[in-house]
């Protein structure tokens, strides 16, 4: 199925939500990426430029609040996440998750004001115990019965989504474009296939920590929240840290950390760039040589807005933050977490 077909399947089923499917430019996301970028081939990853996969024609669901999920009618309070993992504390005490959840509802609101109401259909287990997979479906005010939040898959299915604690700036270039937003009374459910799940998915869930050890007796406990955020600049390509998207669906990328939660399985692509949770922090490479939406330079934008990460002596080598010898004293902020190889640069 390729990105118009599953576009097409999501109008017809939300149409009230999406008022229609467009292809839009570097603002808001506005239509669904392709299945194919889902794939995982070697341990290389097809990209694409999409946070989620709710996002449609400048519409847009809000971030949903914990404080707004009922079951059977009844509020239900100390509502939080628990790694991945839905959690709220039942009317007549103890605690509900998982199964125990089926059938809650949510109250949201659009980026047009529409009210929506979100439910939980389903839970199936996660990748690891402590993440789990919703099926939610949607159902805007006035517009008719629930339908899929995240779409339907090839086989019919509904796509599930990943609670992901915040929310993310969906905006493109501007300070804060493609930045996660760390409010604890609201999360996101990120749909799979669409890179706030991918990210995840790879291994660098946010709510996760590693051990970095710079001698015996000397380590830290590292974040994935900065790698996680890191992850969704580099398969956007958003060299600059603006939310600016530069990658084209389907495009192979070959990513990899030190910790090895991802590995270096492509060594003969061409290296692209060095990664943090502001985007490139070197840039070697880049994997287009336009800007799909408007056809403009991508070397040309990289230039105007962050020039100083363009092709820095270095990149890439030994001497970098990547690595626990150069950065273990450097904060996350400003490190150099993830790398990342292409093979073309068209």
């Amino acid at each position: 199925m390729d990105a118009s077909d599953r576009c097409a399947m999501v109008m017809a089923a939300l149409a009230l939500l999406c008022g229609g499917c467009s292809a839009g430019g570097r603002g808001s996301e506005s239509t669904a990426e392709s299945a194919g970028a889902a794939t995982v081939d070697n341990g290389t990853f097809f990209n694409g430029i999409f946070f989620n996969g709710i996002f449609f024609n400048g519409v847009q669901l809000e971030p949903i609040r914990f404080d707004t999920i009922r079951l059977d009618g009844r509020a239900l309070p100390q509502v939080s996440l628990d790694g991945g993992v839905l959690v709220a504390s039942a009317a007549g005490g103890g605690v509900l998750s998982g199964s125990g959840l089926v059938g809650a509802e949510l109250m949201g609101s659009l980026s047009n004001g529409a009210v929506v109401t979100l439910r939980i259909d389903g839970v199936a287990a996660g990748s690891a115990a402590d993440m789990q997979r919703y099926s939610v479906s949607a159902r805007v005010e006035g517009g008719g019965g629930f339908q899929p939040l995240c779409g339907v898959a090839a086989d019919g299915t509904a796509v599930k989504a990943i609670p992901l604690a915040g929310t993310w700036d969906t905006s493109a270039g501007t300070p804060t474009g493609g930045a996660h937003i760390d409010d604890p009374n609201v999360f996101t459910f990120a749909c799979e296939g669409y890179v706030l799940a991918k990210c995840v998915e790879f291994g660098y869930a946010p709510w996760r920590s590693v051990t970095e050890c710079e001698a015996p007796g000397t380590c830290a406990t590292r974040s994935l929240a900065a790698f996680h955020q890191a992850c969704t600049r580099l398969l956007r390509a958003d060299y600059c840290g603006d939310g600016t998207a530069t990658t084209r669906d389907g495009t192979p990328v070959d990513i990899w950390d030190r910790f090895g939660l991802q590995a270096d399985d492509a060594p003969t692509w061409n290296f692209e760039a060095e990664w943090g949770e502001g985007g490139a922090v070197c840039i070697d490479a880049t994997r287009w040589a336009t800007i799909a939406s408007d056809g403009d330079s991508v070397q040309a934008y990289i230039h105007d807005h962050c020039g100083d990460r363009w092709v820095k002596p270095g990149c890439g080598g030994a001497g970098s933050t990547f690595f626990t010898a150069n950065g273990f004293g450097v904060p996350l902020t400003n490190r150099a977490l993830l790398r990342s190889r292409i093979t073309q640069d068209d």
